[in-house]
């Protein structure tokens, strides 16, 4: 009995032994075979490198083109406006011949905010620049964002294909696509150079971090604000604490540079934000002593006014991944405070350029999200979240392959009415002062004097602030309107003064466009 099992025994132990020799032998053979595919992944550079480099260069050719080509259209169909437009293209125009008085708004050019960025855009305009080159530097800007974004990727991946997809989660986000919708806004100029920042920051490259810094700066002052929370970002995640601390002090002081002198040198009646906040104060400073004194009341407001709402509306598209990284989205938090402490309802809405910054963040903490995972696997999966939860967003943009981008965003459509209005601006002489609608001004701001209507009879958002300025209406010799647009008050003095004589009408198209030259 004892030999027959020492028998099964043997026979057991030496069929385990085979079975396991057969087992490692399989196990080196799929390893070796894995290890040899990789090496072939590894060296076929069309695949890992240049085809996801094509693609990237065409999705963002592409991506610029339509959003060049159908911006392009809607302002020459006459859907673009004063504020912002007509404003910023008036200024630049201005400057390029040594003048600073915007008629448009009724301000100095950097009494309205700090933009010592558009010295930069001068020479343009002395060469015949104008809006439509604005709105092309603007769309290029948003667009350029996608730069840093596939180089984080590329880098801390090692993957040229997780670069492409992370700048293509950016790209079809809902905001940006708003961004170029709403035309030339300096915080999107700002924007691909706060973003190039962080990178050369997480690579330790510091000469082009602060080139990077000083030109978005010198676009607004609030973007001091974002500067220095920077400085607080690289200070702690990168270790630069020398860096940091001056990207700090570089922020803080440019903000409280460009808003107690340049600001108030320009526009000593006021900013035109004083009027902004309400209760909380009347201007900055104001506000931040109700901060010091009264937190619960700002929190009160951040609160009835949606704050934590349209934080989210930027974070949900993303699938959640930016709170992988809260820290990162200090950055844009400043902003984000203001924006949402205003009394105003347009500072709220995602879909304006007040939230470009808090955006940029947002975006920012997102891409670090993924990078920093530790294992590769999960990096990847985070990517395909935000894939997924851009797509299943894609009708809060204005793209063309979005329901809102083909139900009138886009005015593309040359009509004959709107070759009539070319034709009785081209009878305005360039010089003449004019009144105009809104939607007009942006086709007529070359000039030094132009007023909407109702200005200059009646202050309209003219000035700074609660504080309005006022001119006389003698000035004016053309006024170009049309009637259609015009309600209650508005509607009234025009009847007036087409009743009072002082204007004779040398143009009409369709019963509401009128051509009237002072007499």
């Amino acid at each position: 009995m004892l030999e027959a099992l020492s028998r099964v025994r043997s026979a057991y132990d030496s069929g385990a032994v085979r079975l396991g020799a057969f087992v490692d032998t399989s196990t080196a053979t799929l390893r070796l075979r894995a290890e040899q595919r990789w090496a072939q992944w590894e060296q076929n550079t069309l695949l890992r490198h240049r085809l996801p480099r094509v693609l990237f260069v065409l999705v963002v050719v592409w991506y610029f083109a339509v959003f060049e080509n159908r911006v392009w259209m809607r302002h020459s169909n006459y859907g673009t406006f004063d504020y912002d437009l007509g404003m910023y293209d008036q200024a630049v125009w201005l400057l390029s011949r040594g003048r600073g008085f915007m008629t448009v708004r009724g301000m100095q050019v950097f009494g309205h905010h700090a933009n010592l960025g558009f010295l930069l855009l001068v020479p343009f305009y002395w060469l015949g620049a104008g809006p439509q080159f604005l709105d092309a530097i603007n769309t290029l800007a948003v667009v350029a964002c996608a730069l840093p974004i596939f180089a984080l990727g590329r880098r801390f991946l090692r993957s040229e294909w997780a670069g492409l997809l992370l700048a293509g989660a950016y790209l079809f986000h809902f905001i940006p696509q708003w961004m170029i919708q709403e035309t030339f806004h300096v915080e999107n100029i700002a924007a691909p150079a706060l973003m190039g920042a962080f990178w050369f920051a997480s690579v330790g490259r510091w000469r082009p971090y602060w080139w990077c810094v000083a030109f978005a700066l010198i676009w607004k002052e609030d973007i001091g604000l974002y500067v220095a929370m920077m400085g607080v970002v690289v200070f702690v995640l990168f270790g630069a604490r020398r860096v940091g601390v001056w990207t700090f002090a570089a922020g803080v002081a440019w903000f409280l540079f460009a808003t107690q002198v340049i600001i108030r040198l320009f526009s000593p009646e006021g900013a035109v934000f004083d009027s902004l906040f309400g209760a909380l104060g009347t201007s900055a400073t104001d506000v931040v002593r109700t901060a010091i004194v009264h937190p619960t009341m700002v929190g009160r407001t951040l609160g009835e006014h949606g704050a934590e709402g349209g934080a989210m509306r930027m974070i949900r598209p993303y699938g959640y991944v930016p709170l992988g990284s809260p820290f990162v989205m200090l950055m844009g938090l400043p902003q984000h405070i203001v924006n949402f402490l205003s009394i105003q309802s347009f500072t709220w809405d995602p879909r304006t350029h007040y939230f470009m910054l808090p955006f940029t963040s947002v975006t920012l903490a997102t891409v670090r999200s993924v990078i920093t995972r530790r294992r590769v696997v999960v990096s990847w999966a985070l990517i395909a979240v935000m894939l997924v939860g851009v797509a299943a967003t894609q009708d809060q943009g204005v793209g063309p392959w979005t329901l809102p981008g083909r139900s009138g965003y886009w005015p593309t459509v040359t009509t004959p009415r709107v070759l009539a209005i070319d034709e009785l601006i081209e009878g305005i002489p360039d010089s003449a002062v004019v009144s105009t609608n809104s939607v007009f001004v942006p086709h007529m701001s070359h000039r030094p004097e132009i007023y909407t209507f109702p200005n200059p009879w009646r202050s309209s958002n003219f000035g700074p602030g609660s504080k309005p300025a006022h001119r006389s209406p003698d000035r004016v010799q053309w006024m170009f309107i049309d009637r259609a647009q015009l309600t209650g008050e508005d509607a009234t003095l025009f009847t007036s003064i087409l009743d009072d004589g002082d204007f004779e009408v040398v143009g009409q198209r369709d019963p509401s466009l009128y051509l009237l030259r002072r007499r």
